[in-house]
């Protein structure tokens, strides 16, 4: 049932009415655990589920083109059959991982694409090739992208990695599901 109150302004002489809506019944109910069939995470279940996330950082830190996908990929290897949060968090890290290797790759082919263009047409116009050297807006603007790459690898995993050592599982906005 709908109710109403209603007061009457003294200055102005208008009403003011406020409608009083029953509670939805879904707030009645208890709030249901995150987790699969009601699991209680142990503390290392948060653990590893941040260092999965962590460990893309550290991957790319190491070896860039791939090492994301490898840091990420060894830790969610180890640990996978211990618990279904890691296993959850680490396929999700994984996927987030392999998403951002294909866009780097994308950019390293349009990078590559650009530059052929860019030396046969100076080659074809008679331009020095080999004594002028200057750079162009599209060197800056790939080697940009691959920084916008590393940042987002850095933001998302570190927020997904506060999320997991929470305990609540995280999932990236920006991520193909390849991993299952």
């Amino acid at each position: 049932m709908i109710a109403t109150r209603c007061k009457t302004g003294t200055e102005s002489g208008l009403q003011a009415c406020r409608v009083i809506l029953p509670v939805p019944f879904f707030k009645l109910l208890p709030k249901p655990k995150i987790y699969y069939l009601m699991e209680e995470l142990h503390r290392d279940d948060k653990t590893w589920g941040a260092l999965v996330h962590l460990g893309g950082i550290v991957g790319q830190a190491i070896m860039s083109p791939v090492g994301n996908i490898i840091g990420a990929l060894v830790l969610w290897l180890i640990k996978r059959n211990e618990s279904r949060f890691i296993d959850q968090e680490g396929k999700e890290a994984l996927n987030f991982q392999i998403t951002l290797s294909l866009i780097a790759a994308a950019i390293f082919v349009i990078n590559g694409i650009s530059w052929g263009f860019w030396s046969f047409g100076r080659l074809f116009r008679g331009d020095d090739v080999f004594l002028k050297h200057d750079w162009d807006f599209r060197f800056f603007s790939t080697i940009g992208l691959m920084k916008v790459v590393w940042i987002l690898n850095l933001v998302f995993s570190i927020i997904a990695a506060v999320s997991a050592g929470k305990g609540t599982p995280y999932r990236y906005p920006i991520s193909f599901r390849i991993v299952k």
